[in-house]
C-alpha cells in the first residue's frame, strides 16, 4: 500500500506513546504513515499530503488540546476543519475515555467510526498488549478496505520511442 499514489495514514495524537506504537503497526501493515502530535500539526499535514494528491485516511484522538488553547476537543477541531474542505476523507476519531456530547457532534459531522484506544498504561512500547492488539484488530481491516476500494494510481506514460539516426558522411569532418 505504499505506493507513489496510495494513501497515506495521517495519525494525530498528543500521546507520544500511543503516536510511536501506532506508527510504527501501521508501517509493518504496510500503510505509508505521516504523524502530528497536536492539532495544528495535523491540520498542516493534511494540507501538505492534499496538495499532493493523495489519498489521506484519518486516525485522530478526540481528547487533545486544540490549537488555540482553549479546551481539550482537539480532535473535534480537526475534523471540522477537514469537513470543511472534504466530505470524501475517511476520519476514525479515537479517544480513551468517552465524551457522549463528542460523540454525538462527530457524528453529525460524518466520522466513519469512534473508536476506543488503549489507555497509556495499557501500552509497552517493548511489546503489544491484548489492548493495542484489540485497537489494531478493529481498525487496520477497516484502513484497508477503504485502501483496497481507492482507484489504482494513473500510470507513468510511456517513454516516446527512440529512432535511432544514421549519421551522414557529411557529420565528420577531417581536418
Amino acid at each position: 500500500a505504499s505506493g507513489a499514489g496510495a494513501p497515506v495514514v495521517l495519525l494525530i495524537d498528543d500521546d507520544g506513546l500511543t503516536l510511536s506504537l501506532l506508527e510504527k503497526k501501521f508501517a509493518e501493515r504496510g500503510f505509508a504513515v505521516e504523524s502530528a502530535s497536536n492539532s495544528a500539526e495535523g491540520m498542516a499535514a493534511y494540507d501538505k499530503l492534499a496538495a499532493q494528491g493523495k489519498p489521506v485516511y484519518l486516525v485522530v484522538d478526540l481528547l487533545m488540546p486544540r490549537s488555540d488553547g482553549a479546551g481539550i476537543l482537539g480532535g473535534l477541531e480537526v475534523l471540522e476543519f477537514i469537513r470543511g474542505k472534504s466530505e470524501a476523507i475517511h476520519i476514525v476519531l479515537v479517544t480513551d475515555y468517552d465524551n457522549e456530547d463528542a460523540r454525538q457532534k462527530a457524528q453529525g459531522m460524518k466520522v466513519d467510526a469512534f473508536l476506543r484506544k488503549p489507555r497509556r498504561a495499557q501500552l509497552n512500547p517493548d511489546a503489544d498488549t491484548p489492548e493495542l492488539s484489540s485497537f489494531l484488530d478493529e481498525l487496520g481491516p477497516m484502513l484497508a478496505t477503504w485502501a483496497a476500494k481507492e482507484p489504482a494510481p494513473a500510470a507513468a506514460p510511456a517513454p516516446a520511442a527512440v529512432t535511432a539516426v544514421q549519421p551522414d558522411e557529411d557529420d565528420f569532418d577531417d581536418e
